[in-house]
């Protein structure tokens, strides 16, 4: 029944010794089918009990699946040992049989995480890269993090007029493929302390988009398109030849690209038709963008220099009609830029960091406050305005 079925699901695992372990279930309101194979080998204790624990990873991923609006829960599925499980790849079909079907696919490994859902309200795409790990923060920054990118998402939705259903999906597998992060290799890598990773997220290395599908809801004007296009990234680099002579760099980048219709009167809903006396709205177009960049660098053990700078633009444009007639066009731009010397706020970090070594019950609020000021002027903003008030 499983090509028939109206939601497919298939796990594949591969594991270190090189079996292949692949199950595929189906459902459909004639029932439930189930598949399982192992080929390529045979499986060892310790990769049956990392199965164990993955069925219950993937029987949850299935239910938020099977829910109406579906929900993302693929955090379990993140949490394998590497080292006894090469790669976790799950796909899903939902609704197969209905003309408008929703796909999913997952994969995770040692080194890349990554996810596509493709729909009819849109798609969008999640990528995490774990080769820099050395560079992630503690469960604290890390949860930190997740929640302020997870506040700038509600922001997108709400300036471009996102769907909500779509958004909630992304922030789930954003949240999901950033959990469960594993241990970073002791070797070669060049180690960091905390000074350095102040500067730093505290999140792997990601890129992700998330975009609408296109919709032309006014009939006496096709080319006013209702569109939300979202994209971010992170990428980080550490260099130098050796501890003493590290460089750490880190760039973050935000841009929203949307346009919508919106009645002119708050509670009246929108009945955008050929007749004039319809045509009462304002059209609106977003366009934003923010950026920001740390640099870091030392030279025989002392710190060189340490830069941070960050931009944010939004601009809005708004149409309005009344009675299918252009009456305003307005175009609002905002922008702001701020450059920080960060030199003094991590030579505190360091020399608080020394003292607590050689006096371990020294207090630790000095060098929280310090981070905390780091963060400040090194974290994305995507508010021109905050941006000018936080640079007085």
């Amino acid at each position: 029944m499983q090509g028939g079925a109206d939601n497919q699901f298939a796990l594949s695992i591969t594991t270190a010794s090189g079996a292949q372990v692949t199950v595929k279930l189906g459902s459909s309101d004639d029932g439930l089918s189930v598949e399982f194979e192992v080929t390529k080998g045979t499986l060892t204790d310790a990769e049956r009990d990392q199965l164990g624990k993955l069925g219950d990873a993937f029987q949850n991923a299935v239910n938020g699946l099977a829910k109406q609006p579906p929900v993302i829960d693929f955090s379990g599925l993140t949490g394998f040992d590497s080292s006894v499980l090469k790669s976790v790849d799950l796909s899903a079909t939902l609704g197969a049989n209905t003309g408008a079907p929703q796909t999913i696919t997952f994969h995770a490994d040692a080194s890349l995480r990554s996810m596509h859902v493709d729909g009819p309200s849109g798609k969008f795409d999640v990528n995490v890269d774990l080769k820099n790990l050395q560079a992630i923060g503690s469960p604290t920054a890390q949860k930190a993090a997740l929640a302020a990118w997870l506040d700038r998402f509600d922001t997108a939705q709400s300036r471009g007029n996102g769907d909500a259903s779509l958004m909630s999906m992304f922030k789930a597998a954003f949240t999901g493929l950033n959990s469960n992060y594993p241990p970073a290799a002791t070797l070669p890598r060049i180690p960091l302390n905390n000074a350095d990773k102040s500067v730093l997220s505290g999140l792997a290395d990601f890129n992700a988009s998330i975009s609408q599908t296109p919709k032309s809801p006014n009939p006496m004007r096709p080319s006013e398109i209702d569109s939300f296009n979202y994209q971010i990234s992170q990428s980080t680099q550490i260099g130098g030849t050796d501890m003493l002579n590290r460089t750490i760099g880190q760039q973050t980048q935000a841009t929203l690209s949307a346009s919508y219709h919106r009645s002119l009167w708050a509670g009246v809903p929108l009945n955008l038709t050929s007749d004039p006396k319809s045509q009462n709205y304002e059209y609106v177009k977003v366009e934003d963008t923010a950026r920001s960049a740390v640099d870091v660098g030392y030279r025989n053990g002392l710190l060189a220099y340490a830069q941070a700078n960050r931009s944010a633009s939004q601009t809005t444009q708004v149409q309005r009609y009344e009675m299918a007639k252009l009456v305003s066009d307005v175009t609002t731009p905002v922008s702001a830029s701020s450059s920080s010397d960060l030199l003094t706020l991590l030579q505190s970090i360091m020399q608080n960091d020394a003292a607590r070594a050689t006096k371990p019950s020294a207090s630790q609020s000095a060098d929280d406050a310090a981070v905390d000021a780091v963060r400040k002027r090194t974290s994305l903003e995507v508010d021109p305005t905050r941006l000018k008030a936080a640079a007085k």
